[in-house]
């Protein structure tokens, strides 16, 4: 039998989010946060549920305790490690920050430095993808 999921009320959802009861509530009765209704009609969010949201719709949990769930660490990085390379270093963070701009700069100075499209395509695209990879 499979391990019972943890289920929170649209209320602690809300609190741990910052938005309204209400908001939670509404996109749970639009379908946007999938629910499971109680005997007596009451909505339950899983934490399946509420992490597919969380995702889809770029949100975050700015109260992660309030769930029962542990805060990210203050000093949490996007750093990605992957090829010593200050070139790939850069890419890397350029793409971990969805910085477009940096990351076709980046490219341009690998073709700039003798490197054809797809040779700098696969260094550094290719490195990053391994750096997220293991970051994962």
């Amino acid at each position: 039998m499979a391990a019972r999921q943890p289920q929170f009320s649209p209320k602690e959802v809300a609190s741990a989010m910052e938005v309204s009861e209400s908001s939670v509530k509404r996109w749970c009765d639009n379908g946007s946060i999938p629910v499971i209704k109680t005997a007596g009609g009451h909505r339950r969010i899983t934490l399946d549920a509420l992490q597919a949201f969380v995702h889809a719709n770029d949100r975050c949990l700015l109260r992660p305790e309030v769930l029962g769930l542990p805060q990210l660490s203050p000093d949490r990085t996007t750093r990605i490690e992957g090829d010593e390379n200050p070139l790939n270093q850069s890419f890397r963070d350029s793409l971990a920050e969805g910085d477009e701009p940096a990351c076709r700069e980046l490219m341009s100075k690998k073709i700039d430095l003798g490197c054809t499209r797809s040779e700098a395509a696969e260094s550094l695209i290719t490195d990053a993808m391994h750096g997220f990879g293991e970051a994962w």
